[in-house]
């Protein structure tokens, strides 16, 4: 049905005589209207604006060709505005689309005589496509010329802006190459215009390096291929120096297989799969925790079997980016490698004379009936782990290089959907058991075969309920993530070097066409430095590891050793042997030690608490003191034929709470382990010797007191010596263990401390590892406008934005501060038993819907790292072209297809390095922002004297040109209004 409408410009009671035909009106209620479509010649910019309901998502389409999306707008304070520059075709008419289904129509006022279509059955013309050729050529002839061409001519004329790029060739200091930016034009019926870029001739010998030339904002064209790639050939010819010694094993440190040398290793590594970036996805990868520990040797005892977890999402690239499921994708992981990784430094196993071991998981000792995995972790899978059988031919569930089983855990308890799985008359297939295996499965060191994620979580149901609910867990909606989980990997890799964060090369592959799309390296985090040996064995025996052939030395203490009598159990265990002349197992010097170490503690646990744990051995701790870390069942606390867990406080509690008491062996009066000082206390980072009131066992230590008492406490156990696993930006900034989590006798005192004398009696004001943590939010409280209003106890940092400390002082037990409108906060989430819960970091999710992970790295790794050649940085790298967290929106998005002044990014941020945005868009979104409060959206970041915060600072360098003027920003630097005007203009509304 045809209406007739009156453009709402005109008073009621004026006639006038051209009317508008639509097939849809221009107000489809009072709420939703389109107030204007007009088109600016002057600025060739498309200007659509109406009302509409606050928070729902306003879509603009060419009315005659839908496949033409203009842009989108959300509704704030009733209104919404979309500007288009250069649209190519401009609409003859447009239509505008409500989140709520509501559908309007209106011509463009002032519309070209060449808009397009012209009406619904007008096919639209073809569009006209750009793209830029690569170039090569010496360092010598002073320019290179890129070539930009047109699929066809064209009968208007087409521009597009272009902009230069680093790769390994860098403009700048000690140039490569001179920066260039600009707009080139093709005068109608042209199909091919150049831009030269100047190289620097300089006499230093170099490698080939490599620059990009990169298209945007196209008028009167579509860009097909944005990017064109440099190659500069050195022209310098030196004498080279002589070559390197042959060296003893392949030059790559790659980690295929968890398996141990049996016979030679092969000449060559194992191939890698090709690096396949097609452009039309990008892969967001992460793995859950940062770091993940596991033993080497599980013949003694055990506390962390190998189990690694990664995530991945794959998002489609366009003007509205998609998550992909199963559907449509399928994801896999092999062995990858870092020709710049810090661990070719250390020694292989054939350097250091030994076979490559990488642990005994899978062997089956002599006088053993099954092989370790069975023996130590079939306790905590109450019946459900399958033993091998030879019998009857069957090889149980695990072989070599093959993980542990994981449950779906959307079918285990709390699922808030269906029965327990586990209470089902066939568990083992109603749980959805997965598992994940090395890429060099059944030929180890041969074979980097691509192994599959085997699960894609909608959501995730974390500990729902559990404990009584003490705000613990929930069902996590709409995670919308591939898992890989209990990846077996170990932290050694190939050729038997040490080496902590081995990466694997994820790839996202099209089921329909069944090609790779994607692929980012990622780094699988795992260490096996927990150093009970600094406490539980010898001096004499720890001195044997020596710097020179390991890599790391070992200075022991033995305060854990002659406090208890072990006399009738053998005496201490040396390397040299016990009282009984018992020796302690292992084929390598490291893993002997560890084992005497491991044999002590066991002896001495048996001596205090009258167990028989030394002559039992193949323990996994866990059996008696619960930790959700090994909880896959999402049980809690549980008694079974194989588990004592309702009577023993939990591992967290034993460990943090037990030996955050201890004092020293020679003097009573003084902590064995010591308390971190404040964040703000000057101390921190002075000699520790200058402070031996404070800290008497450190006589002759060369450390700061930070350094100190991070090796004394959190480092006594935990990766941190030789294995960084707090690293990233976290460490970068000099926050340590205990500015989150507090010290080692409040991360101790969780909800199990009465379990002894009242089994299973939980106390729900304590805290429950693992689940009680800190977030962002507990020290990222806010912005540079917006702060909470109790700010008692914070400790601020010297930007007077973000805290030292994720809790307040004065509070023993280490509380995390919660601010949950911070646009930093996780998320929030509401369990089955009606409580609030606080989703932890690693399970949350932010802008459309992709998890926090995937944009700022893993939990104790956050990006970037501040060693320019590690691993962690890799995958950053590759999807956006630096290091960082993920800030370029042209990750996922064609940012030509979205509002110029749009801040609809991630925690509200504005387009990144975007020509429309710093040139037009800025100026409306400041005019609109001015006049709130703290200069509202635009303070929030740049401060509300617009001067910049820590908040606007570039990750990279970045330039660009206003009014002839080439204005530059170096990495890390605040960008603030006067980098480009006076701050007087800033402010005009």
């Amino acid at each position: 049905m045809h209406r007739c409408i009156m453009s709402p410009r005109y008073l009621p009671g004026i006639v006038f005589s051209s009317f508008i035909f639509a097939v849809l009106p221009a107000s489809a209620d009072d709420d939703f209207s389109i107030d204007r479509a007009r088109w600016d010649s002057e600025r060739s910019r498309l200007e659509v604006r109406g009302d509409g309901h606050d928070n729902r998502t306003i879509t603009v389409l060419n009315a005659y060709d839908p496949a033409q999306t203009l842009g989108s707008d959300r509704v704030d304070d009733e209104s919404w505005r979309i500007r288009v520059s250069r649209p190519s075709p401009v609409p003859c008419r447009i239509r505008a689309i409500s989140s709520d289904g509501q559908a309007l129509e209106r011509n463009v006022s002032r519309a070209p005589a060449n808009c397009a279509p012209k009406s619904a059955q007008e096919p639209p013309p073809a569009p006209v496509t750009l793209q830029v050729d690569d170039v090569t050529g010496s360092e010598n002839a002073g320019t290179l010329a890129f070539t930009v061409s047109l699929s066809a001519a064209s009968s208007q004329p087409v521009r597009v802006e272009y902009a230069t790029r680093n790769g390994s060739a860098q403009a700048g200091e000690n140039a490569d190459y001179l920066e260039t930016n600009g707009s080139l034009s093709f005068p109608a019926g042209t199909t091919s215009a150049s831009v030269s870029v100047s190289l620097v001739d300089d006499q230093v010998a170099e490698a080939t390096e490599s620059f990009r030339l990169e298209l945007s904002s196209a008028e009167n064209a579509t860009i097909a291929d944005a990017s064109g790639t440099a190659t500069i050939f050195d022209d310098d010819q030196i004498d080279p120096p002589p070559p390197p010694p042959p060296p003893s094993g392949p030059s790559v440190s790659i980690n295929s297989t968890s398996a141990n040398q049996e016979g030679a290793l092969p000449i060559s590594p194992v191939e890698t799969q090709d690096l396949i970036n097609t452009g039309t996805h990008a892969l967001l990868v992460a793995n859950d925790l940062g770091m993940h520990c596991a033993d080497i040797d599980y013949q003694v005892f055990s506390i962390l079997p190998p189990f690694n977890v990664v995530h991945a999402q794959v998002i489609e690239r366009g003007g509205e980016p998609r998550l992909l499921d199963d559907s449509t994708m399928e994801i896999v992981y092999s062995a990858a490698s870092s020709a710049t990784d810090p661990a070719l430094a250390n020694k292989t196993a054939a350097e250091r004379g030994e076979p490559v071991f990488k642990g005994n998981f899978w062997q089956t000792l002599p006088g053993d009936q099954y092989p370790l995995w069975y023996e130590v972790y079939s306790p905590l899978y109450f019946g459900l782990l399958q033993p091998p059988e030879p019998a009857l031919d069957q090889a149980g569930d695990l072989v070599q290089d093959k993980g542990l089983p994981v449950p779906d855990s959307m079918k285990l308890a709390g699922n808030g959907v269906e029965p327990n799985c586990l209470a089902s008359a066939d568990p083992r297939s109603e749980c959805g058991l997965a598992q994940s295996f090395m890429p060099g499965f059944m030929e180890p060191f041969v074979v980097n075969e691509p192994q599959h994620f085997d699960r894609f979580d909608r959501d995730v149901n974390f500990f729902n309920g559990l404990l009584g609910g003490l705000g613990l867990g929930a069902v996590i909606p709409d995670t919308n993530w591939f898992s890989a989980e209990g990846v077996p990997i170990m932290p050694v890799d190939d050729q038997g070097r040490s080496n902590a964060y081995p990466l694997m090369r994820v790839q996202a592959i099209d089921k329909a066409t069944q090609q790779v799309v994607a692929s980012t390296d990622v780094v699988l985090p795992v260490a096996s430095e927990a150093d009970c040996q600094q406490c539980h064995a010898r001096a004499l025996d720890c001195a044997a590891i020596q710097q020179e052939v390991y890599g790391y030395s070992l200075a022991c203490d033995e305060e854990a050793l002659d406090r208890t009598d072990l006399g009738a159990l053998g005496g201490v265990m040396t390397l040299d042997g016990d009282n009984l002349g018992a020796l302690p197992p292992g084929e390598t010097l490291e893993q002997r030690l560890l084992n005497t170490a491991k044999i002590n503690i066991l002896r001495t646990h048996d001596a205090k608490h009258g167990t028989q744990l030394d002559s039992q051995r193949r323990v996994v701790c866990a059996s008696c003191h619960y930790t959700p870390a090994l909880d896959l069942a999402q049980l809690g606390p549980t008694d079974s034929a194989a588990t004592d867990q309702t009577k023993h406080i939990t591992m967290s509690r034993a460990m943090h709470g037990h030996h955050g008491d201890l004092v020293s062996k020679t003097d009573s009066s003084v902590t064995l382990f010591p308390a971190m000082p404040a964040p703000n206390d000057p101390i921190r980072l002075e000699p520790v010797a200058n402070h031996l009131d404070q800290f008497p066992l450190a006589q002759g230590s060369q450390l700061t007191v930070e350094e100190y008492v991070l090796e004394q406490s959190c480092y006594s156990c935990h990766p941190g010596k030789r294995t960084d696993c707090l690293r990233g930006a976290m460490a970068s900034a000099g926050i340590v263990c205990q500015d989150c989590h507090g010290d080692m006798l409040a991360v101790g005192d969780d909800f199990s401390h009465d379990f002894p004398n009242n089994h299973g009696n939980i106390d729900p004001s304590k805290r429950v590892p693992w689940a009680v943590e800190p977030g962002c939010q507990s020290c990222h409280i806010g912005d540079a406008v917006n702060q909470p209003s109790d700010t008692s106890g914070f400790i601020y940092a010297a930007d007077s934005i973000r805290l030292l400390r994720a809790y307040r002082t004065g509070d023993a037990s280490a509380t995390p501060i919660r601010v949950p409108d911070s646009r930093f906060a996780e998320n929030q989430v509401t369990n089955d038993q009606g409580q609030t819960v606080d989703v932890l970091y690693r399970l949350s999710k932010g802008h459309g819907g992709v998890m926090c992970e995937g944009c700022h790295g893993s939990t104790h790794a956050i990006w970037p790292n501040g060693n320019p050649n590690a691993n962690d940085n890799i995958a950053a790298t590759q999807i956006q072209g630096h290091a960082g967290t993920i800030t370029e929106c042209t990750v996922c998005h064609e940012t030509s297809q979205l509002p110029d002044d749009t801040q609809g990014g991630p925690h509200g941020m504005h387009l990144v390095d975007d020509r429309r945005f710093w040139k037009e868009g800025h100026k409306d979104a400041a005019k609109r922002e001015n006049g709130r409060p703290g200069r509202g959206t635009c303070g929030s970041c740049h401060g509300s004297d617009h001067r910049g915060s820590v908040l606007s600072r570039t990750p990279v360098d970045r330039s660009w040109n206003v009014e002839g003027t080439t204005r530059t920003v170096a990495a890390g630097e605040a960008v603030g209004c006067d980098v480009c005007h006076s701050l007087s203009k800033s402010f005009e509304r």
